[in-house]
């Protein structure tokens, strides 16, 4: 179980196995996401969420308040890897079963394809926040300052994913990633428009700056 550190700041501590509270998913999403531990246990919860994760076949077991935040919980705490094994698994539980089973909407529950019918949406937004993740952390784009006028670019150039990228209109003018990782390398295309300032986040935690215009980044992986 987690004890509260009282008088040492709003953080958990986790019990002697790892684990907060139940040690359920969401238990351990919810304290990394929020910044409810201290930053040492950070990477050793990240692992313990990761082994449960693999521990039920690389599936989720997050419901409505969990499943929005726990590639990020991963990717934070250490586990990039495991959040991209998560995104892109195609059995049940999954995002990948709804494309599977041909869903062209996000379904309300995980087997809304099965059991009982009474409570089930085929057109529903709570799982599909994901999209928050796709676009933040895969595309890599994140506004930093309102209005885009500062922006974070720091997408998980993935080998398993292989590329990435989007463009989003903003009110400032488009902003664009593209980027590919293979063979041990990597390459990062970013175009911001005038008045935008970027900052990048490269693989391994390297920075760089992204101004007005064409950006390229490449390296290793």
């Amino acid at each position: 179980m987690g004890r509260n550190l009282g008088g040492c700041g709003p953080f958990l501590v986790p019990g002697a196995d790892g684990r907060i509270g139940n040690g359920s998913q969401t238990g351990m999403v919810v304290a990394i996401r929020f910044g409810l531990l201290p930053p040492d246990a950070m990477r050793a919860a990240g692992a313990v969420l990761a082994a449960d994760v693999a521990r039920r076949g690389n599936h989720l077991s997050t419901g409505f308040l969990g499943t929005p935040h726990i590639l990020d919980a991963l990717a934070m705490a250490g586990q990039e890897d495991m959040a991209i094994t998560l995104l892109t698994q195609r059995t049940f539980p999954s995002w990948g079963y709804m494309v599977e089973k041909d869903a062209t909407t996000m379904w309300e529950r995980w087997n809304s394809d099965m059991g009982d019918m009474g409570m089930n949406s085929l057109n529903h937004y709570a799982f599909g926040a994901i999209g928050d993740f796709l676009f933040r952390r895969v595309a890599g784009i994140a506004a930093i300052s309102p209005g885009f006028g500062k922006v974070r670019i720091a997408p998980i150039m993935s080998p398993a994913l292989g590329r990435g990228g989007a463009t989003y209109r903003s009110v400032r003018g488009t902003i664009r990633t593209a980027w590919t990782a293979s063979g041990g390398q990597f390459r990062l295309d970013v175009e911001l428009p005038g008045g935008v300032e970027g900052d990048v986040v490269l693989p391994g935690g390297r920075k760089a700056r992204a101004v007005a215009g064409p950006n390229r980044f490449s390296g290793k992986l």
